[in-house]
């Protein structure tokens, strides 16, 4: 058996995909203040059981749903940018 030296493509999208969320997770929590992820959810209409997923990296953010949260909690142009372009 071939010894697999470094990641797989598959572990490096992983990865990043890791870091993403981590970073978006981290934007969104700051902004968020004192709010829980069911009452984001019941801003945005948007199930809360599918934002904790997305927060807790089980599920891919995506695009429509981050912008609605970015919305909701006012984030500002600067930190947004950065979100949408690390996708």
């Amino acid at each position: 058996m071939p010894q697999v030296i470094g990641l797989t493509q598959s572990q490096k999208n992983h990865h990043s995909n890791d870091a993403t969320c981590k970073h978006i997770r981290l934007v969104l929590r700051t902004a968020m203040d004192r709010m829980t992820i069911k009452e984001l959810g019941e801003i945005i209409h948007v199930d809360p059981r599918k934002l904790r997923r997305m927060f807790n990296g089980d599920t891919k953010w995506d695009i429509p749903t981050l912008i609605a949260c970015l919305d909701a909690l006012h984030v500002p142009e600067s930190k947004r940018a950065r979100l949408l372009t690390r996708r």
